[in-house]
């Protein structure tokens, strides 16, 4: 962990990412400073931080040792925490659930502020994996709408991995908590799994 390095803190029960800075290390920890509204915590709280190491989007387990919240010049809450690992970084760049190959599935996404479609590799009930010609960071938030037989569905994504082939790359990404009203993509992947897990079952039993 360094100075001024992108971190994303995440409460156990909840799928929000609070972007956040890290200000100072520690023998213990760090200290890191979070912009973000509506992040409310107490000493002794147990939550996890991500990061990008090597390229790979990264989680380890901290615990909050003091909280301190100030007021900004635009009367927005600035908040500090004082954080002790305990526990060893590991790979987040693993959808715990049945991945399936969209090969033949009428599955497209399109990302961020980019128009074109790109195409959809596998699908989980947690996430799915394109390949684009866009540049995205490890850690980036997106705003993603995936469209399975030409009914759309959209919410907000985060780049957990990115390996590069020639002049495409193959991202990695993890729907996680968006409140908009009209942002279904977290609810929705499962759906979208079994769907394609079924029409692939009846292809292979010859009955499409």
């Amino acid at each position: 962990m360094k100075t001024d390095m992108e971190i994303f803190l995440r409460i156990p029960e909840h799928e929000s990412l609070y972007p956040g800075k890290v200000l100072a290390t520690s023998d213990i920890g760090y200290n890191a400073v979070f912009e973000e509204q509506g992040l409310s915590l107490e000493d002794g709280a147990e939550v996890i931080v991500f990061f990008n190491r090597n390229h790979r989007f990264t989680q380890q387990p901290v615990r909050v040792l003091s909280v301190a919240k100030e007021k900004t010049g635009d009367n927005r809450t600035r908040t500090t925490l004082e954080l002790e690992t305990t526990g060893d970084p590991i790979s987040a760049d693993s959808r715990e659930c049945y991945r399936v190959s969209c090969y033949s599935a009428d599955l497209k996404a399109q990302l961020g502020d980019d128009p074109q479609e790109c195409e959809v590799l596998d699908v989980s009930a947690t996430g799915f994996a394109i390949f684009s010609n866009a540049e995205y960071s490890v850690g980036q938030l997106l705003q993603a709408t995936l469209t399975h037989d030409g009914i759309p569905v959209q919410g907000t994504t985060v780049v957990q991995s990115c390996r590069t082939f020639g002049n495409k790359s193959r991202y990695g990404l993890r729907a996680v908590d968006d409140q908009r009203p009209n942002a279904t993509l977290q609810k929705d992947l499962n759906r979208i799994n079994l769907a394609i897990q079924r029409e692939q079952a009846a292809r292979l039993s010859g009955n499409r």
